[in-house]
């Protein structure tokens, strides 16, 4: 039981370049079935004959919901690499340790996006009635299939596109925080902060559309070309905005 419904889960097993090389499952997804157990069934049932797919040697990524299959992996000449955490009294990760974390994060940002790209996919974006269930793993099967025809990979092992991703991921947190922002900031006027009575919503668009047209003019940018600048600029205003409407309801 998760989000207060029950969930089936496909063990999805993609490399470094988005290909997804299968999809296992769907597993009923429960605190007794989760990812470290869903691994080691398909490990000791060797499902699709999974232990044909693997050499000693070759690198799995993993998160920490592995953790317990660890040592099985290991067993079988896998190294797996998982996201470091701090131990108990540390502040932050040692220098090392903080590297390669980030390094897994790059690599997991292929596997978390192709995890998206099915959700584009209206029928898997929306949840199922129970008779579906028997037919879940084919449509995902046909469906990442396509994927792998059609869609362009998320990683060409060109060195410069991670910067590159990077640089994207940064510009639409930077869009979306100025977004946010700027629907911050017309709560900062009194009026735009409460609950209207019925006898006021005739003037709501006449009023909206002052109070925009005053930040317009008189408001600074919160877009100055700079990423760095502008991030910390929006964020602020953000943070402002949030603390103005948590204050007035305390």
């Amino acid at each position: 039981m998760h989000k207060h419904r029950p969930l089936v889960k496909p063990m999805v097993f993609i490399t470094t370049t988005s290909y997804i090389i299968s999809v296992i499952g769907p597993y009923f997804s429960d605190g007794k079935n989760n990812d470290a157990q869903i691994m080691k069934h398909i490990i000791q049932h060797d499902i699709e004959e999974f232990k044909e797919w693997v050499t000693e040697d070759d690198i799995l990524i993993v998160d920490r919901g592995f953790r317990d299959t660890i040592d099985l992996l290991q067993e079988m000449g896998i190294h797996t690499k998982m996201p470091a955490f701090n131990k108990k009294g540390e502040s932050q990760l040692p220098v090392e340790d903080s590297n390669v974390t980030r390094l897994i994060t790059k690599i997991r940002l292929v596997v978390e996006s192709v995890n998206g790209r099915i959700k584009l996919w209206k029928y898997h974006d929306r949840v199922l009635p129970n008779s579906q269930i028997p037919y879940v793993s084919d449509y995902v099967n046909i469906a990442y299939a396509i994927m792998n025809k059609y869609w362009p990979e998320l990683n060409t092992g060109e060195s410069q596109l991670p910067v590159e991703d990077s640089n994207v991921t940064r510009l639409i947190t930077k869009i979306r925080l100025v977004v946010e922002s700027v629907n911050g900031r017309i709560k900062l006027w009194k009026y735009h902060d409460r609950v209207l009575p019925n006898s006021q919503i005739p003037y709501v668009s006449d009023y909206v559309n002052i109070a925009y047209a005053i930040m317009n003019k008189y408001w600074p940018e919160l877009n100055t070309g700079d990423l760095e600048k502008d991030e910390q600029l929006a964020s602020k205003m953000l943070y402002l905005s949030k603390q103005r409407t948590y204050s007035m309801r305390k």
